[in-house]
């Protein structure tokens, strides 16, 4: 039996559902046809809310984008160098937590090329190191430390440990924190 919709409910079902199976298998395992059949809807149905199966995951990596500015603004610190490193803590644990859905967030090849959602995200990182002071150009720090959150999760997610056995969220952490302060002017 077909479950009918509201089409003002459909898109977010659609996208709910498509991100479950990109979260389960990866976003190789989308296709317009079966996201349908999981929604109780016609296969023409997602059509009438996405241009096609490229459009559905550039919606789900926008709410992945969306997913993650609220993780690095949800973190916390007494300092702007401990919200930071939070952050940039948040970062990796959010990749590692989502895999597929972070490769499909950054990387275009089976979605819309770009996501309004991903400029929000990093400027999230960009207000928080806008917080701290530093002897580097803002636009340099932020590029550097996301470089640095985004190469340590694609390691992570590929199964490499970080250049030691012991990397864990406290390492990660202190190593952070110790880079941070070294680019930081002396108090």
């Amino acid at each position: 039996m077909t479950e009918h919709y509201h089409h003002a409910d459909l898109p977010r079902r659609l996208r709910t559902v498509t991100r479950a199976v990109v979260e389960e298998e990866g976003s190789a395992a989308v296709t317009i046809a079966r996201i349908a059949r999981e929604c109780g809807v016609s296969v023409a149905a997602p059509y009438r809310h996405f241009a096609g199966k490229e459009a559905l995951l550039g919606a789900v990596a926008a709410d992945g984008f969306d997913a993650l500015r609220e993780a690095l603004t949800a973190a916390d610190g007494a300092t702007p160098t401990e919200r930071l490193v939070a952050a940039g803590v948040a970062y990796v644990d959010f990749a590692t937590t989502h895999p597929h859905l972070f490769e499909l967030m950054f990387r275009a090849e089976r979605r819309e090329r770009q996501s309004a959602a991903g400029p929000p995200a990093l400027e999230a990182l960009a207000t928080l190191v806008n917080d701290v002071p530093l002897r580097v150009p803002t636009d340099v720090a932020v590029r550097t430390t996301w470089g640095l959150a985004h190469g340590l999760a694609m390691l992570r997610i590929g199964g490499m440990l970080t250049f030691t056995r012991e990397d864990t969220a406290e390492r990660l952490r202190a190593e952070l924190t110790a880079l941070v302060e070294g680019i930081a002017p002396d108090r």
